[in-house]
């Protein structure tokens, strides 16, 4: 029990690191928007701009995409599956171990 604890910290950490990053990326963006107001060509803000495809708003301007979230998400309920199966089975999955 106390591995599958620590593996829920451990991937709530990563996730709290990874939110950091996104905040961090979307105040660079910001700042190189920024400064670009004083460049003759907009190079960065048609770059980081919305844009419509398809019918469905997609914005470049977000840092982490779904594929980055999802390898924590999982760990994330894989332990929680295994704290499930813990908790209601533990003498199936005690007793096999051995």
């Amino acid at each position: 029990m106390t591995l599958i604890v620590v593996g829920i910290i451990f991937t709530l950490s990563w996730m709290s690191y990874l939110k950091s990053i996104k905040q961090s990326i979307d105040l660079r963006i910001k700042y190189v928007i920024e400064l670009e107001k004083n460049f003759p060509v907009p190079v960065f803000s048609r770059a980081f701009r919305s844009r419509k495809e398809g019918g469905e708003k997609q914005t470049v301007l977000s840092a982490l995409t779904v594929k980055e979230m999802l390898v924590p998400c999982l760990f994330f309920i894989g332990y929680i599956f295994f704290a499930v199966l813990l908790f209601f089975f533990p003498e199936e999955i005690i007793s096999s171990s051995r």
